[in-house]
């Protein structure tokens, strides 16, 4: 009787651990997604930029007129550089995060359920 009760909490705990991986693997996707939304902010990206280039150019030669120009090229620049990129990262995730759920829910239907309908 002792050796059942011990090969059954030795089968739970092996159940247990292995619904708590699926869990954590949604969790990192979902810290994925959101570091993804994050690396997207094109305001963090032109302020690098802008601070960057301000550095090389004198303040005094920089009038606000070619302050507004150069700004307006960094936006550019920063959304085709950080749209691409995030493009091509999210389409990595999908498969991942799609897998993910459906191991979910086997342990977790509901929860499962609503993650993929707000995804």
């Amino acid at each position: 009787m002792i050796g059942w009760s011990l090969n059954q909490l030795g089968q739970w705990m092996s159940v247990r651990s292995e619904d708590k991986r699926k869990l954590k693997n949604v969790l990192y996707h979902l810290l994925e997604v959101h570091h993804l939304f994050l690396r997207s902010d094109f305001g963090v990206v032109i302020i690098m930029v802008k601070d960057k280039i301000h550095q090389l150019i004198p303040a005094e030669e920089l009038s606000p007129q070619a302050d507004a120009f150069l700004t307006s090229i960094y936006t550019a620049f920063a959304q085709k550089l950080v749209t691409e990129d995030v493009a091509r990262d999210f389409k990595r995730l999908e498969a991942g995060y799609v897998e993910s759920i459906k191991n979910l829910s086997q342990v977790e239907p509901l929860i499962a359920y609503r993650l993929r309908v707000c995804a």
